[in-house]
């Protein structure tokens, strides 16, 4: 809803982004919903990487912390 940071692949159909709503979006780019929602920075979300495993991202935020996501945990995978 608000202003995008951040855009990356975690596979050939799905995507994350993040930005200025301080959440990260993970989406399909077959039907081009949301999966999911990942909340947790209290500021702007700078930055999401996707690791290669396709199993952990990691984010940055302007609240000055870092965050380890499991997607596979959250039911994201």
């Amino acid at each position: 809803s608000e202003r995008c940071q951040h855009v990356s692949w975690i596979d050939s159909e799905r995507l994350v982004s993040c930005g200025a709503d301080n959440v990260i979006n993970l989406w399909s780019l077959n039907s081009q919903e949301v999966l999911g929602v990942l909340k947790g920075h209290s500021q702007r979300v700078n930055r999401s990487v996707v690791h290669p495993n396709q199993r952990l991202l990691v984010s940055t935020s302007f609240d000055g912390t870092w965050k380890l996501w499991d997607l596979e945990k959250n039911g994201l995978c």
